[in-house]
């Protein structure tokens, strides 16, 4: 033997308690690695299964649970999951992908009481009926709602896709619902919401790639005052004063409208939202942040209207108000109209309302926005073109440090 290896392996002689230590950290898994864990297939439900039982403590790191089938793949192993799996103490967020509820086993629901999540996400899950999915947020107990995805009521017995009870699902505290906006319109007639729901967002997706049908390009109808009045009347639930309770200083209750274009990202966003305005008090702000024409989607300025009035036929005492970027080649027709809605009686409380500014949470504004001539700023020209708002105060600024000032690359009259 060489003395190299004489010496190699004398090095390697180490006490017993020694190596045991190297070997349990060596076998020690990446607690990272198992926060979240994702199952395509049975196979791989059973190895996953069989780790988490053979390592002690194990099941407790596991955050996230993602489930994804294969489209068109055996799915009969989806129902299982919660038998097969040991109880994760730690799980907060649950995923269902592109599973197939409407070929579900009778006690699929029953089964998926054995998990206990803070957040559901269902995504491009094939559904005939929203019952479907809200016995599925039920049975898990879940707190946070996101559905991405049509529902598919020509696959139900009765052709129809039934009624969003939301209600059902007694923890719901947010819902997130990405859809297309004549799908909401379907959905705001005869949806019912729980008393605990805090924060609602949806997102008006045009030609959701996964749609059964192809969607043609989405046109905001300029007419719909009732779908307007539908979501001012969801907000004045959601921000009743007996619902306040535990509020905390922030953002305690909003719906949240988007509008998202892929190619473009031309997002409109209507955010209504309580604060605290000081301690004791509440501060209803309505955000109107896009306004325009993009390649799928038309924003018409007509909806400045409708929100508003919707919001003052509520009789919600509205704060502030932030009006988008507005061209008077898109908006000339408009100013008056919006000019009588901003001093509408009903808004006596209205403290402020100015000109949304860019900002990392809307990307899609712009910094410096073009303003007609002669105006030196955005704020002058909708003072000049809303003289009864301009008359109580509105559009102030002052113009060393005003942010939405014309561009230097417009040049002067």
């Amino acid at each position: 033997m060489s003395s190299s290896l004489r010496t190699s392996r004398k090095s390697l002689d180490l006490p017993v308690d020694v190596w045991e230590e190297v070997i349990d950290h060596v076998a020690r898994p990446d607690p990272h690695v198992w926060e979240i864990l994702t199952l395509r297939t049975a196979d791989r439900l059973e190895h996953v299964a069989r780790r988490l039982t053979s390592t002690a403590g194990l099941s407790d790191r596991v955050q996230m649970l993602i489930i994804d089938c294969f489209s068109g793949a055996e799915q009969s192993w989806v129902p299982l999951v919660p038998l097969r799996l040991p109880r994760l103490c730690g799980l907060k967020i649950l995923e269902i992908a592109h599973y197939d509820l409407t070929m579900r086993p009778p006690n699929l629901y029953e089964l998926y009481r054995l998990f206990d999540v803070d957040h559901l996400r269902v995504w491009e899950t094939i559904y005939s009926r929203y019952s479907q999915i809200t016995q599925l947020a039920s049975a898990v107990s879940a707190k946070k709602l996101t559905l991405a995805g049509q529902v598919q009521s020509y696959r139900a017995p009765t052709q129809r896709p039934g009624r969003l009870m939301l209600g059902a699902v007694t923890a719901l505290t947010r819902f997130t619902l990405l859809t297309t906006w004549r799908t909401l319109q379907d959905i705001l007639r005869t949806w019912t919401f729980p008393p605990t729901i805090r924060k609602c967002r949806f997102n008006i997706i045009d030609g959701l790639h996964f749609d059964p049908v192809p969607q043609a390009d989405e046109t905001i109808v300029e007419d719909d005052a009732v779908m307007w009045e539908r979501l001012a009347t969801l907000y004045l639930r959601i921000s009743s004063p007996e619902k306040r309770g535990e509020c905390t200083f922030g953002q305690d209750r909003t719906v949240h409208v988007y509008w998202e274009v892929y190619e473009a990202v031309c997002m409109w966003s209507e955010y209504v939202k309580t604060e605290f305005d000081e301690i004791g008090s509440y501060h209803h702000k309505l955000r109107l942040s896009y306004c325009g024409v993009g390649p799928h989607l038309s924003v018409s300025p007509q909806v400045i209207i409708l929100a508003l009035r919707s919001m003052a036929a509520a009789r919600i005492p509205l704060h502030e108000i932030v009006l988008p970027h507005l061209r008077d080649e898109i908006v000339s027709q408009f100013w008056d109209s919006i000019d009588d809605c901003l001093v509408n009686p009903d808004f006596t409380v209205l403290k402020r309302c100015d000109i949304i500014t860019a900002h990392e949470s809307y990307p899609h504004v712009e910094k410096h926005p073009t303003v007609d001539e002669p105006y030196i700023c955005l704020h002058e020209e909708y003072r000049e073109r809303m003289p009864l708002a301009a008359s109580r105060g509105f559009f102030r600024c002052d113009p060393r440090s005003c942010k939405l000032l014309r561009s230097s690359s417009e040049g002067p009259n």
